[in-house]
């Protein structure tokens, strides 16, 4: 009879709450640090915050510290399939243009 053994797994960090974060701390021109997260599948996303005058920096491999400084400038944004900016990330970003 074959035994069971225990896994180990861990989850991947939420790339739209992780976004949502990065979103509200421009909104509010806010300086918070995201832990847990992969910039790597936030890269769309900090693109568009960079185009628009957020501070987005990688302060290590899983963490991005974003800070909401000076006047935000209008951009235009286009939801893509995975690795682009994604559809469920509209909203917030939308809610940050109405900061411009």
């Amino acid at each position: 009879m074959a035994k069971l053994h225990g896994a180990e797994h861990t989850i991947i960090a939420d790339r739209i709450e992780a976004g949502t974060f990065l979103v509200a701390a421009a909104i509010t021109k806010g300086d918070l640090q995201v832990t847990g997260c992969n910039p790597e599948h936030l890269r769309a996303l900090i693109a568009k915050l960079h185009e628009c005058g957020v501070d987005v920096t990688e302060t290590a491999p899983d963490a991005l510290r974003v800070r909401g400084m000076g006047k935000l400038k209008s951009v235009d944004m286009t939801t893509e399939e995975h690795p682009g900016f994604a559809t469920d990330l509209q909203a917030q970003f939308m809610a940050l243009m109405t900061q411009v």
